[in-house]
């Protein structure tokens, strides 16, 4: 059974928070760092109101509810019945979403240069070299794939094709970083390439990143 929950600030007594849910899900927002992340501004407000020392109120205002589809209609009746902060007129929520869907970004004129200008500087040509070969390490992969092939990489960058029941006998237990030799298409296996491209980042590229 689905519910709604309203947060309410007990500062104000006004709802700046509508959910749907079930089971525990009405006390995510508080300590569940994804909820936190996933909603900056709703996680300010439950910040400050937990800074003055009190607690938001946690209310469920329908119940029994069967149906998922049903839910997210009430729960956008609620959200369009108070606003959303910036979206509707004279809106309270915090709320982002309508029938728990993002809404669409605005890229506007400023939000596009920014993204340009951070294009510009993060992908230097030693960056690009790093991704075209591990594009092509890739690419190499899939068209080893029907004749059963890997390619793997060492801890010393050095690439090799090895048969694909060679490779899946390696011990998994061992972490990756310390396996001599891990997939190229792998987390492990592209910071060995890239690592061993470009060298150790700056201090300055990783505050870039």
């Amino acid at each position: 059974m689905y519910y709604i929950y309203q947060y309410i600030d007990p500062r104000t007594s006004l709802p700046f928070y509508i959910g749907k849910g079930k089971d525990t899900r009405k006390y995510d927002h508080i300590h569940n760092e994804q909820s936190k992340r996933e909603n900056s501004t709703k996680a300010q407000v439950i910040k400050e109101i937990l800074d003055a020392g009190l607690f938001p109120v946690i209310k469920e205002i329908e119940s029994n509810i069967v149906y998922e589809s049903d839910a997210y209609a009430r729960e956008d009746h609620y959200i369009l019945h108070y606003g959303r902060k910036g979206i509707e007129e004279n809106g309270i929520l915090t709320n982002k979403t309508l029938y728990g869907r993002p809404p669409t970004p605005v890229w506007d004129a400023a939000k596009k240069k920014k993204h340009s200008e951070f294009n510009t500087d993060y992908w230097t040509e030693e960056r690009k070299a790093a991704h075209r070969i591990i594009a092509k390490e890739n690419s190499i992969k899939g068209g080893l794939a029907s004749r059963g092939m890997v390619p793997v990489v060492n801890k010393l960058g050095n690439v090799k094709k090895i048969p694909g029941a060679e490779y899946r006998n390696f011990d998994k237990n061992v972490p990756l970083e310390n396996q001599e030799f891990v997939s190229t298409s792998s987390k492990e296996g592209k910071r060995r390439l890239t690592v061993l491209t470009l060298g150790p980042l700056s201090l300055t590229d990783k505050t870039k990143v």
